[in-house]
């Protein structure tokens, strides 16, 4: 008599482990250092178990979903706002720092006294 076909959680936990098993397979070499596959590892286990007591909870009819709250819509667009030390005060085109305004914002030469 052939085996009961796999659970999908059986499927996944089996996918799981075969990656654990390329991931150490890729040791030796300039492939990947020992402290990598290991790191790789140990972030694919919790994985694994996190899993395995999402599937324990299911069978045992205790699961119960996670409450959905929408995403509340942005109220309104909040300008951004300068900070007093980066702000200018534009007077006929140079600035208070002595800087040489530039832009929409600067006085026509006539009004700077160049022509």
């Amino acid at each position: 008599m052939p085996p009961p076909p796999a659970t999908p959680a059986e499927k996944f936990a089996s996918l799981l482990t075969g990656l654990s098993l390329a991931v150490a397979a890729m040791s030796g070499g300039d492939r990947l250092s020992y402290f990598l596959i290991g790191l790789i590892i140990e972030r694919i286990r919790p994985i694994k178990q996190a899993f395995g007591r999402l599937v324990a909870v299911i069978q045992a009819g205790t699961f119960v979903p996670r409450r959905y709250t929408p995403r509340r819509r942005p109220t309104q667009c909040r300008r951004w706002r300068e900070s007093a030390h980066r702000r200018r005060v534009f007077v006929a085109g140079v600035t208070t720092d002595g800087l040489q305004g530039s832009g929409p914002r600067t006085a026509p030469a006539a009004v700077r006294g160049t022509v």
